[in-house]
């Protein structure tokens, strides 16, 4: 009867591996979205509910004035997660144990593209954009009440400005 009793004061005794991973940015307030799911403003902790594996995750980091920052973090498993000792730590050990993480990242502003870089960049694409051959009509079809193809405006080219004609 005392040792069922004591297996039992045991069992509410056994810990387990509380795991806590911290998002900061410098500078403070940029978007955190981890794996595709949008966390909040860092500084953040990541829900533990996300927080139930080791090895990589994908954050991005996003705030307006400052590139995007996609950054592939590694978090590595401690040495009592390691097979068998993660049974003994997650069932066994009569306390908890604490695995915080915190990661900083430092955000980056936006390069400055000069204006001739700039404007060579947007020449090209207009010879680009000039040289599309617009594409006609394959084949006529006659619709009944509607006008033959040859006495319909033009359609207007992307771009192009509107002239009405005289």
């Amino acid at each position: 009867m005392l040792v069922c009793g004591l297996a039992v004061g045991l069992g509410f005794l056994a810990g387990c591996v509380e795991r806590r991973m911290t998002i900061v940015s410098d500078p403070p307030g940029a978007a955190v979205i981890v794996n595709g799911k949008d966390i909040g403003a860092a500084p953040v902790d990541v829900p533990s509910k996300m927080f139930v594996y080791y090895g990589d995750y994908d954050i991005t980091l996003l705030r307006d004035g400052y590139e995007p920052a996609l950054i592939r973090q590694a978090v590595t498993r401690p040495w009592y997660q390691c097979f068998p000792l993660d049974f003994v730590s997650e069932n066994l050990i009569p306390w908890h144990i604490h695995d915080r993480r915190v990661f900083t990242y430092q955000l980056t502003p936006p390069a400055m593209v000069p204006t001739e870089n700039l404007l060579d960049r947007a020449n090209s694409q207009r010879e680009r954009a000039r040289m599309i051959v617009p594409v006609g009509p394959v084949a006529e079809v006659s619709v009944p009440g509607q006008a033959p193809l040859e006495e319909l405006p033009p359609p207007a080219r992307l771009g192009a400005p509107q002239v009405d004609p005289p």
